[in-house]
C-alpha cells in the first residue's frame, strides 16, 4: 500500500446514500488497514503507518470536487504520503467518469504545483470483479428468468456495455429511462414461460431511484399475475464490495 486513496462518487440529496459511503469508506480502510506492511518494534509488530480513506462527491457537495481533492492531498501529505489515488466509484463510464472528474483532477493538480502525485484510477465499473458481485447477487435470487437492470443512456455504447455485462450474467438487459424496460423484458420472458424472474439492480447504493423501481415492481407484479419477480439489492456498502475495491487500490 503506497498511497492515501479517495473514494468519488455521484453526491445525493438523499440521505442514505450518503450514510452508505461513510460505512463503505470505513470498510475500505479496514480491508487495507489488513494488508498494510508491518515493522517489528522490539518484540512487537507495528503497523508502519495507518490507511487514509476517504471520500468525496462529485455533484451536491458543499465545495467543488477539486477543492475536496486538494484538501485530501493536503492532509495526506501532512501525514507522509506521497501519492492521492482516486476511485473513481462509477459503474458505467459516462460523462462523469470519462470528463468530469478528470477536469476536477486536472484542477487540483495545477493547484498543488507537485507537491504530492494524483493518480486517477479507471472508473470501478471497468473492473471484471463487479461482474462477479453481481454474478453472486443473483445467485442469492430464485434461478432462471434474469434481469440487468440499469439507468440507462442514450449513449449506444453505454447500453452495450451493459448488453454485455448482461450476457455473461445471461440475464436480459433492462433500462430505467430508456428501452427496452423493464415491462417489455418481463413480458418477453413470461412469453418464453420462464415465470420465475430475477431483477438485479445495477447501482451502487439505495436511494430515489431504486426506491422507484421497487415500486415499479410491485405495480408489474399485479400486472403479470401468473410471474413470480424478485428484486435484488444495489451493490451497496458491503464486505465484498470493500474488498473489490481493496484489491482495486492495491493492485
Amino acid at each position: 500500500m503506497s498511497s492515501a486513496s479517495l473514494l468519488v462518487w455521484h453526491g445525493s440529496r438523499d440521505r442514505r446514500p450518503h450514510l452508505a459511503i461513510s460505512q463503505l469508506t470505513a470498510l475500505v480502510a479496514r480491508e487495507l488497514q489488513a494488508i498494510a506492511p508491518v515493522s517489528t518494534g522490539g518484540n512487537t509488530l507495528v503497523l508502519s503507518r495507518p490507511p487514509l480513506v476517504d471520500s468525496a462527491a462529485l455533484e451536491l457537495s458543499p465545495l467543488p470536487l477539486h477543492e475536496n481533492i486538494l484538501r485530501f492531498a493536503k492532509q495526506a501529505k501532512s501525514r507522509g504520503w506521497q501519492r492521492v489515488k482516486i476511485c473513481p466509484l462509477f459503474l458505467l463510464e459516462g460523462v462523469h467518469a470519462r470528463e468530469d472528474i478528470p477536469a476536477e483532477v486536472v484542477a487540483a493538480r495545477s493547484q498543488l504545483g507537485g507537491e504530492i502525485e494524483l493518480e486517477l484510477l479507471p472508473h470501478l465499473g471497468s473492473n471484471w470483479q463487479t461482474i462477479e458481485l453481481l454474478a453472486t447477487a443473483f445467485s442469492k435470487l430464485p434461478p432462471r428468468g434474469r434481469i440487468l437492470l440499469a439507468h440507462g443512456s442514450r449513449r449506444n455504447s453505454a447500453q452495450q456495455k451493459i448488453a454485455e455485462i448482461a450476457f455473461k450474467l445471461k440475464a436480459l438487459p433492462a433500462y430505467w429511462h430508456v428501452p427496452p424496460d423493464l415491462e417489455a423484458q418481463i413480458a418477453h420472458l413470461v412469453t418464453n414461460e420462464q415465470k420465475n424472474i430475477a431483477i438485479q439492480p445495477y447501482f451502487l447504493f439505495t436511494g430515489g431511484i431504486t426506491d422507484a423501481i421497487a415500486r415499479e415492481v410491485r405495480r408489474l407484479q399485479a400486472k403479470f399475475i401468473d410471474a413470480n419477480l424478485y428484486l435484488g439489492q444495489p451493490l451497496g456498502a458491503t464486505p465484498e464490495l470493500a474488498t473489490l475495491i481493496r484489491d482495486w487500490i492495491d493492485s
